[in-house]
């Protein structure tokens, strides 16, 4: 049986292969193949395997270790079209809240998932959207809100999305990326639960990470992006603040309509009873599974001195060789 315990294992073993992996696959390529850092198609195989082997591998592992099935790891409930619906309103007014978040992170920390759009824009705008937006939603949430969250199930729902949007935060390895990853991981964990399907998150990380792609592709027709780049990266501090206010006041309005839409397709899977959370028996005192576990400890520490190496150690040294 999953548990917040096993959860933890598996989470201190992915963020293992994921620092690991995906530069043992960068360094083969660029070896192999002298300019596969500019290259938009050798990028396209790079992230592809690098999804399989740090996602898709893992799980089958994990099934296997554990002799669970994938269909008791994973919730695979069909998304009725009133929920898709929901689920699409409420990923679009969610989307505002990560930009301003995503601006206000990029004052202190660089765009890294912006950059590798920057080279991914080479390519058509079907492997984009294959690369960035399809591979990731698909595997990312089979991990985060399938696996994972499973392990939690036991525990509040609120403890539940905190820890699974925190490992989600957390794999994205970068810290631009983490809080608004933070958020998005939240709000998607809420709708695996109300929806009793994956598909629900799925659904909303393609649309979230499409809709950077569409922006990417449409900047490429109509603009240069790297002319685009140099000159948000010449703003000065107080152009960025009155970019940033304009994107935080559309994000508080699109919050607003996101809680009164939220409140209505809570009530809308309440009524129909699909709730994905286990119902305990009241008759019997349930002792909840602790969270903190010797692997939480491990996973945090290996992602501070991960960051402090990557994003503080290594740019000083940089500085001065």
């Amino acid at each position: 049986m999953n548990s917040p315990q096993n959860s933890n294992r598996f989470m201190f073993f992915l963020i293992l292969i994921n620092i690991f992996i995906p530069l043992f696959i960068s360094i083969i390529f660029l070896a192999l193949f002298p300019n596969a850092v500019e290259n938009a198609n050798y990028l396209l195989i790079i992230l592809i395997m690098s999804s399989f082997c740090t996602t898709i591998l893992p799980l089958m592992i994990y099934s296997v270790f554990t002799r669970q099935s994938i269909f008791e790891l994973i919730p695979l409930k069909k998304l009725s079209f009133r929920n898709i619906s929901y689920i699409v309103l409420l990923t679009f007014l969610l989307q505002p809240v990560g930009m301003f978040v995503s601006a206000l992170t990029g004052i202190f920390f660089n765009n890294d998932a912006a950059d590798a759009l920057q080279i991914l824009s080479k390519a058509s705008i079907w492997q984009m959207l294959i690369s960035a937006a399809l591979v990731p939603a698909v595997c990312e949430e089979l991990i985060f809100r399938g696996v994972l969250l499973t392990g939690y199930k036991q525990n509040s729902r609120f403890a539940g999305a905190f820890i699974t949007a925190l490992f989600f935060a957390i794999m994205h390895l970068n810290p631009h990326q983490f809080f608004y990853a933070f958020i998005l991981g939240f709000v998607f964990t809420y709708f695996v639960y109300y929806t009793k399907s994956i598909f629900a998150s799925m659904l909303a990380h393609f649309i979230i990470n499409g809709t950077s792609v569409f922006t990417i592709y449409i900047l490429k027709i109509y603009s240069n992006i790297e002319t685009q780049a140099n000159a948000l990266s010449e703003m000065s501090l107080k152009q960025q603040l009155q970019q940033i206010g304009i994107i935080g006041i559309y994000a508080f309005f699109c919050s607003i309509l996101f809680y009164i839409v939220f409140k209505s397709f809570k009530h809308y899977n309440e009524q129909r009873k699909l709730k994905f959370m286990i119902p305990i028996n009241r008759s019997a005192p349930v002792k909840t599974p602790k969270i903190i576990t010797p692997c939480f400890i491990a996973i945090i520490i290996v992602y501070i001195l991960y960051m402090s190496v990557n994003y503080i150690i290594f740019p000083i040294i940089k500085k001065y060789i």
